[in-house]
């Protein structure tokens, strides 16, 4: 179904090394592949774009809080929010190329009056439209309401003033089908601040983009933000390989530098299963079931981990900070590893596979 994403397993970065007290590490950046938080019918290769909101009246959800006084509400015709989020939107999710097309509607389609109230569309509307714009789904956009709110301040014993400009913006969608599939129901919300400082206060507050200016780039990237959990995405996360002084360790570690995957965990298991030091069996399971992930193999990428993990308690130096520091690591790293096993189906699923 998808093309954009091919690859579930993460791809190498670059190898670098870093020395601390404890041990020489060396580390690499993964890219980590993530699924989405709401996930389409697989089937699903053109979507339409619908923006089903009412806008919000021009006297709700603009504040003002001037220095030493109370909030108050000021009045600002904006009615524009849901435009630029839907056509963020689709610009974004064609720059992805997760779907085939992404179409959008022109016109909004609720004219109910009230911007406070979710009004689906009706499954005869959404055939019609998928019927129109030749769509396997529709993403509407049911409803968009956003405060905005400058706030002036000056901080005890320092001298100037402080303005920050804070929008928050909530929007609810649904997946809808021409068929009888049920449609999927979800809400994001998403907070964007402005700050500014001077030691004249007139100056502190015209630093501020003017707060229509701020609603529609908010406006804007929650368009992007939106379009980012719509779509499986990639994240960068740094792995950490052990490199003390032993012969078998660090030649392993010139096959990780060569990405001879096989060749280094041969070299660190006979470390791991050679009687002797709990410390080196420690890094030797670290490193393997870091390799382990890199070849996709998450069972044991998860087992070896266990054995970095059995290792701990034998080693002598339990009062070591950098020791309590590195069994956390790896600890978070099982946890990690359990999370993206768990994820690996759900993934599956949202590429059509």
């Amino acid at each position: 179904m998808k093309s954009v994403v091919t690859k579930i397993f993460p791809a190498l970065g670059l190898i670098f090394l870093i020395t601390s007290c404890a041990s020489t590490r060396m580390y690499t950046t993964l890219d980590i592949l993530r699924p989405a938080q709401v996930s389409f019918a697989p089937e699903v290769n053109n979507i339409l774009i619908v923006d089903n909101s009412v806008p919000q009246p021009a006297t709700v959800g603009h504040y003002l809080e001037k220095l030493n006084s109370n909030e108050s509400q000021i009045e600002l015709q904006f009615d524009s929010a849901s435009i630029f989020c839907t056509a963020s939107l689709r610009e974004n999710l064609e720059e992805k190329g997760f779907f085939r097309n992404v179409y959008q509607a022109h016109n909004r389609l609720n004219l109910s009056g009230d911007y406070a109230k979710i009004t689906p569309l009706t499954p005869e509307v959404v055939k019609s439209l998928c019927a129109v714009y030749h769509a396997d789904a529709v993403l509407a956009l049911n409803r968009l309401i956003y405060a905005d709110k400058i706030t002036e301040f000056t901080y005890e014993n320092e001298f100037g003033f402080h303005n920050y400009l804070d929008v928050k913006i909530r929007t609810d969608w649904s997946i809808q089908y021409p068929t009888d599939k049920p449609m999927t129901y979800t809400h994001f919300t998403d907070s964007f601040t402005w700050q500014s400082s001077n030691a004249i206060r007139s100056k502190a507050a015209n630093e501020l983009p003017a707060r229509y200016d701020a609603l529609v780039d908010a406006s804007l990237l929650t368009g992007l933000n939106v379009a980012d959990r719509l779509i499986p995405r990639w994240e960068k996360e740094d792995r950490y390989f052990y490199n003390p002084r032993n012969k078998y360790m660090r030649q392993a570690m010139d096959s990780v530098v060569t990405r001879n995957w096989q060749a280094a965990i041969l070299l660190w298991k006979k470390v791991a299963d050679k009687p002797g030091s709990s410390s080196l069996k420690f890094k030797a399971n670290n490193n393997i079931a870091i390799a382990y992930e890199i070849l996709g193999d998450l069972d044991n990428a998860i087992k070896y981990c266990n054995s970095a993990i059995n290792a701990y308690p034998q080693l002598q130096v339990f009062n070591s900070y950098n020791t309590i520091y590195e069994i956390e690591e790896l600890l978070a790293y099982k946890k990690e590893l359990e999370k993206r096993a768990g994820e690996i189906k759900q993934i599956k699923t949202q590429l059509g596979n």
